[in-house]
């Protein structure tokens, strides 16, 4: 059946945020709502609700425009809609669903939740920021900063995560520190707190703010200082235990957290998608965080032509959780809790899954057992108890990781870039390909890693394959361009990461940072090429290229020039 939202906006006058949920309480299995085309303004107001726990995002009640709930081969088709957000609302949630589409369509929001000012002076001691106060509006409030829109109704007294964008690239200035600006105490128990910065707020005048301080570096005048104060509350798209959701044409101008989350969900496709400022905006910035982000996901992850560009954090990440033992309770039994406060209420073990167990700060499992079953006592407490007993030195701050919670991994025909950290993350199991994609102007632009500290995301790999991409000027924020190297774990005489191919790849830059790797066993980095241009920017030439240290089996040729 064919639904139109214009039927359900004539009976709620306008109110596209109601017409939304009148219409997706109505839509039944094989349903098509068609969204018309045209401008929608969606506000919170009349929203659905719905309390979520969103890994690595923010938790709590959220006003939901489109909360598809329950649904079998569903299809929302916008019909080239653009839809333009107003406030504290989440664009779509999808949850408990089978075979969902969402095409053809366009999010944006009115007044975005970041901030960006034009530096006008700038030295080792302060910074002059002028906010275009139409959208951006800034002020000094109780020493921190304030942003806030009138029109929406919004105000944000934040200390935000700030990068330098250069307005000719849209992209982070090259080799720049991202940091915390931080009014009160630092708080060195924060594993952050290495880029929080201690400064002073000056109002010069209506939407100019001098920061003093000693900042990490010394702006540059002409750039912009682009800061998210907004939590991760909001992504524009939240996909939870569902199966088999494709997103396809589809434009994220912004969302105030990740574009599109997936968790404990089963086959995710995205195709054509595309998270990059809105053109003529002058906006530096698209998307607040990830781009795409997926946690403990099944089946198959497909990226395929999408685009992803002028990002605050990764293009794409793809990973599980470890949890932390806090009690062992009998042979069988244990109650754990989630390693990082982002995490918790999302359950990522089930009865028959394989649970396998690492000693503290360490990558290589201990024991691999059988769920008998596992439950939530409370968001941040899982009893979990196992077919075979428990070793005996499991015990607190043991980790545990759901082996079988792993996609396969498909990316192909891509385009990362101008955003602030890393383009791929890959810690799965599963098979991993990423194919004829196109990095430039990040940090690392595929990483193979896993984290026994801080985020605490699992796992290691047993079969990528990273083969006919174009890496230009892909470790433009310092680091390597390929990092194969686990985080936070203990010195090891053994492996962690095997069987990786990177073959057929062109690398284009200005220094040789290009293979970082440790802890890998039949590594296989063969044909490849590379092209020296000194027009982009230099951090060092750093020998011929590799870092490499407890490699087995690899291995390693030299780039061919080309």
């Amino acid at each position: 059946m064919e639904l139109y939202l214009k039927d359900y906006l004539q009976q709620c006058g306008n109110d596209a945020s109601l017409a939304a949920a009148l219409a997706l309480n109505e839509a039944k299995t094989g349903d098509t709502l068609h969204l018309g085309g045209g401008t929608l303004h969606f506000y919170p107001q009349n929203a659905s609700q719905d309390f979520y726990y969103i890994s690595n995002n923010d938790y709590g009640l959220k006003n939901i425009a489109f909360l598809i709930k329950s649904k079998t081969d569903f299809t929302i088709d916008g019909d080239g809609a653009d839809l333009i957000f107003h406030g504290h609302i989440l664009p779509f949630a999808l949850h408990q669903n089978n075979g969902v589409t969402v095409k053809n369509l366009s999010v944006d929001y009115e007044y975005p939740m970041f901030a960006q000012a034009k530096i006008t002076a700038a030295n080792s001691e302060f910074v002059d920021l002028q906010f275009d106060q139409k959208t951006f509006c800034a002020k000094v409030k109780d020493g921190k900063f304030c942003f806030y829109s009138e029109q929406d109704g919004w105000e944000h007294i934040s200390e935000p995560l700030v990068t330098e964008f250069d307005p000719k690239t849209c992209a982070p200035t090259a080799f720049q520190r991202y940091y915390f600006p931080i009014s009160g105490e630092i708080d060195t128990s924060n594993f952050l707190s290495v880029i929080m910065h201690k400064v002073r707020l000056e109002q010069l005048q209506e939407g100019v703010i001098r920061m003093h301080g000693k900042l990490p570096y010394v702006h540059t005048v002409g750039n912009y200082w682009v800061a998210t104060h907004a939590s991760r509350e909001y992504p524009g798209f939240l996909l939870t235990e569902t199966a088999n959701t494709v997103l396809e044409n589809l434009h994220l101008y912004h969302t105030t957290g990740m574009g599109v989350v997936g968790q404990l969900s089963h086959n995710i496709t995205l195709k054509q998608v595309t998270m990059a400022p809105r053109p003529g905006s002058g906006r530096m910035l698209s998307v607040n965080a990830d781009a795409s982000h997926f946690v403990n996901c099944t089946g198959t992850v497909l990226l395929e032509g999408c685009r992803f560009v002028s990002l605050m954090d990764d293009c794409c990440n793809i990973h599980g959780n470890y949890l932390r033992c806090k009690q062992v309770l009998n042979p069988n039994t244990a109650l754990l809790t989630f390693g990082h406060s982002q995490q918790k209420g999302v359950l990522n073990l089930k009865a028959g899954d394989t649970v396998r167990l690492f000693a503290p700060e360490e990558m290589n499992p201990c024991a691999s057992l059988t769920v008998q079953s596992a439950a939530l006592l409370r968001d941040d407490l899982v009893l979990l108890k196992t077919e075979q007993p428990l070793p005996a030195e499991f015990g607190p701050d043991y980790l545990t990781e759901s082996y079988d919670r792993m996609p396969q991994v498909h990316i192909k025909n891509c385009e990362f870039g101008a955003n602030r950290p890393r383009g791929v993350l890959v810690s799965t199991n599963k098979k991993a390909v990423v194919e004829h994609c196109k990095f430039y102007n990040m940090n690392a632009a595929v990483q193979i890693g896993g984290e026994v500290k801080n985020w605490l995301e699992s796992g290691s790999v047993e079969d990528v394959l990273i083969e006919n991409n174009e890496f230009c000027n892909a470790a433009y924020a310092g680091g390597y361009v390929l990092d194969f190297a686990p985080r936070g774990m203990k010195e090891s005489n053994t492996f962690v990461h095997q069987n990786i191919t990177v073959q057929n790849n062109h690398f284009e830059m200005n220094d040789r940072r290009i293979l970082k790797a440790a802890y890998c066993k039949n590594l296989r980095f063969v044909n490849n090429t590379f092209t020296h241009n000194p027009a982009l920017p230099n951090q060092g030439e750093q020998g011929n290229g590799f870092l490499t240290e407890k490699l087995f089996d690899c291995t390693i040729e030299p780039l061919k020039e080309s």
